[in-house]
């Protein structure tokens, strides 16, 4: 590594490790590790999925190294303390940096086919025009079984020079698989949402067989990883939302992590728009067999759940459920109890606009608090998906102040 990398990198984890040891950052933790055991404590505050091309007000977020894998490292680092100068909320940075391993996935067989439309060009938020490559019984045969696999040299590299730069400053983590399963995503990107949401009426058994295909192969490539060792129950993240916690054990230096000892995460975006029962049908029947396998589960994203919380309950394991902007919160607290925590979207659109209405920001948390209160729900907001904040920073640094009034308040 180029001396000018290495004290560039030691600089940046030099101000992680110091706010990493504030007493208040082991408080943060503990109300995390409460929160998802479901122990009664605030609501709690996390600000994710940036648009960062609209957030550099100082050049603090240019990056200075060189060599493209710790030049991807130096970047993870400083949108880190940047998030944390601005809008820290319910932030946790930990004494430690993880280190991915050098793992490669060999993929389902199809890329994506398609066609994007760009209303910005500093910002890798797009249009997607998806082409249809799953006509037929025939071309499931293009969906392969995936495969994880380590070049055990290049992780062993990655860890020497990990600990070049961060010995005496922070711990180095070698970070295994993080688990994420969003297979109707996957088959919309192959087949178009069009195409798919047809055939639900028109050949819902090809579906069947091609969600079939999917989850059979997703579900031995996640116990080939387990065999393997590359899984890592040491993961503080699943999807948007951490996972600190102490119902689960962890693995000891050496030992293999199982995957019941790690958490995973899934969602079925594009059935926000059928009945709770062909949801049922085509998803919870399925993704049931991936988590059954996992200790715990974050389930949803942008669908809306509130209709079929029932439905939820069935999945093994489900420790959090999304509740989007299309949620009714009322329902949706109602439904879930104390048995879950709701992991809350709150509108992206809001602070997106032309202008911006606070008044209308401020109601629909304290309206999600409300609800959550009335039903002794756990609540978390994660406000995520922010694909422009009209080139003004301020609007998510106010934000994250005016959540954490609330969250502070219930």
């Amino acid at each position: 590594m180029k001396q000018n990398d290495i004290d560039v990198l030691r600089q940046l984890a030099g101000q992680l490790a110091d706010i990493a040891h504030l007493p208040a950052m082991a408080e943060t933790r503990q109300l995390w590790i409460d929160k998802n055991a479901l122990r009664p404590v605030r609501p709690l505050v996390l600000v994710d999925e940036l648009p960062w091309n609209e957030m550099d007000v100082d050049g603090f977020l240019r990056l200075q190294v060189e060599d493209p894998f710790w030049r991807m490292i130096e970047n993870q680092m400083r949108q880190t303390l940047y998030k944390w100068r601005y809008i820290p909320s319910d932030m946790v940075i930990d004494p430690w940096i993880a280190i991915p391993r050098a793992i490669d996935h060999s993929g389902y067989g199809l890329a994506v086919d398609q066609d994007i439309a760009v209303t910005d060009p500093n910002n890798n938020i797009v249009g997607h025009a998806y082409h249809q490559q799953l006509r037929g019984e025939d071309d499931l045969e293009k969906i392969v079984q995936p495969v994880f696999t380590e070049n055990r040299s290049a992780t062993e590299q990655r860890q020497s020079e990990a600990h070049t730069v961060f010995d005496g400053l922070l711990d180095v983590h070698m970070q295994g698989v993080n688990w994420y399963f969003a297979f109707w995503d996957m088959l919309v990107e192959w087949m178009g949402p069009d195409h798919m949401l047809m055939d639900v009426v028109d050949r819902p058994e090809f579906l069947h067989a091609a969600i079939d295909r999917l989850v059979t192969v997703s579900e031995v490539m996640a116990l080939q990883a387990e065999r393997d060792g590359l899984a890592d129950d040491q993961n503080t993240r699943a999807h948007c939302t951490y996972t600190y916690n102490d119902f689960l054990p962890h693995s000891e230096p050496g030992e293999i992590s199982l995957l019941m000892n790690c958490w995973c995460h899934g969602t079925a975006q594009i059935f926000g728009s059928i009945s709770p029962a062909v949801h049922d049908e085509l998803e919870f029947s399925y993704v049931h067999r991936i988590f059954r396998h996992f200790g715990a589960a974050n389930y949803g994203c942008c669908e809306p759940l509130h209709d079929r919380i029932d439905l939820v309950r069935k999945l093994p394991n489900i420790r959090k459920i999304s509740c989007s902007p299309w949620c009714d919160m009322d329902i949706a607290a109602e439904q879930i109890g104390r048995d879950y925590v709701v992991s809350n979207k709150p509108a992206p659109a809001f602070v997106g606009g032309v202008s911006m209405n606070w008044q209308q920001v401020e109601h629909d948390l304290r309206h999600t608090v409300q609800a959550c209160r009335r039903n002794q729900t756990p609540l978390e907001f994660i406000l995520k998906d922010i694909s422009t904040v009209a080139y003004d920073p301020r609007r998510l640094w106010h934000w994250g102040k005016l959540a954490m009034q609330i969250a502070q308040e219930g």
